[in-house]
């Protein structure tokens, strides 16, 4: 769905210009490409708050004993549910982002249940 919304982006401001006529003959053909471009693509990686603390913790274990020794202040409980929130990673091309606002190229988070809620550049 998002790689045909990604498309639509593009046919609009950009593709539709670089095809004789733009109708949707050309867009048909251009889709196809795109497809064909796209299959090399890795997807999104899909991780949680604890792997995504592992990892940190890899890094900068000082780091997370300071997070760890603030923890004991806030309820486990509240801290467990924040840490099963699940996230996607994936690297996206500079672009278009869904708003129609030019997005750097990079890395990209967004939160599996809350797509909608946009992405942080990481």
């Amino acid at each position: 769905m998002a790689e045909n919304i990604e498309f639509e982006t593009w046919w609009a401001s950009h593709g539709q210009f670089c095809r004789a006529g733009g109708g949707d003959y050309e867009k048909t053909f251009a889709f196809r490409a795109w497809e064909a471009a796209k299959k090399g693509v890795s997807k999104p990686i899909l991780l949680n708050g604890n792997q995504l603390l592992a990892a940190l913790e890899w890094c900068s274990p000082t780091v997370v004993g300071f997070i760890n020794a603030q923890s004991q202040l806030i309820n486990d409980e509240e801290i467990k549910e924040e840490l099963d929130t699940q996230v996607y990673i994936h690297h996206k091309e500079a672009g278009l982002d869904s708003d129609g606002d030019e997005a750097p190229e990079g890395y990209y988070c967004w939160l599996e249940e809350y797509p909608e809620e946009g992405a942080l550049l990481l």
